[in-house]
C-alpha cells in the first residue's frame, strides 16, 4: 500500500481514533505489506486479555490495519 493510499483510507475515520496494527503475534519486526484494513474494530475483553495495548479500551472503537493472515 502506498502512503497516499493509506492517508486516503484513514481520512475517512475521525481523527481522534487510535490506529492499531494487527500483527498476529508473529510480526517479528519484519517488513510486511499492509493489505488488511483499515477497518473499525470494537475492542473486546478478549483483546484486552491478549495484549496490554488494549487494556482500558474495552468497548471503544479503534481503526485496525495489518498485513492479513497467512
Amino acid at each position: 500500500m502506498l502512503v497516499k493510499d493509506l492517508i486516503s483510507r484513514l481520512s475517512t475515520y475521525p481523527g481522534i481514533l487510535q490506529v492499531m496494527i494487527g500483527d498476529s503475534f508473529n510480526g517479528g519486526g519484519n517488513p510486511r505489506e499492509i493489505n488488511a484494513g483499515p477497518v473499525l474494530h470494537l475492542v473486546t475483553e478478549g483483546d484486552s486479555e491478549a495484549t496490554a495495548d488494549c487494556e482500558g479500551l474495552e468497548g471503544e472503537y479503534v481503526v485496525k490495519i495489518g498485513f492479513g493472515s497467512y
